[in-house]
């Protein structure tokens, strides 16, 4: 399968390749070197491979990458929205990234979750979030 044939994981890649180009960006106003940055976070390519992740992260990474939010993973899992939140920087570190899209698009890559579907409604509702208003 090629990439154009995969517009999802092409989006997420895109959605990182802004969010790191911000990054540089607030690096440099910040007065901090890019270079340090590269040194002290490899790309993926040249790092040492990634711990596996347990069966848990793994739910839990699935549902990041198809748009859950944290109170949605945590609804759905019987977990608590904390738990989620620890389980997603175990899981950030295990995958050497700073953020949600990128630790979906980088367990894509590696191939331990399944892209979301293309064509498909894969963000989950987010009026589950909230209960109804009173009347």
């Amino acid at each position: 399968m090629t990439s154009g044939e995969r517009p999802g994981l092409d989006l997420l890649r895109e959605l990182v390749e802004r969010e790191l180009k911000l990054h540089e960006t607030m690096q440099q106003l910040l007065g901090e070197t890019v270079a340090a940055h590269a040194v002290e976070n490899p790309p993926a390519s040249t790092a040492s491979p990634s711990p596996p992740l347990s069966p848990r992260e793994l739910d839990i990474i699935q549902l990041v990458a198809n748009g859950a939010t944290n109170q949605q993973i945590a609804r759905q899992l019987g977990l608590s929205a904390g738990t989620v939140r620890n389980y997603n920087g175990r899981i950030f570190r295990k995958l050497r990234v700073t953020g949600r899209t990128e630790a979906a698009v980088r367990a894509i890559e590696l191939g331990m979750v399944k892209p979301p579907l293309r064509n498909a409604h894969t963000r989950m509702d987010r009026n589950k979030d909230t209960e109804p208003a009173a009347s």
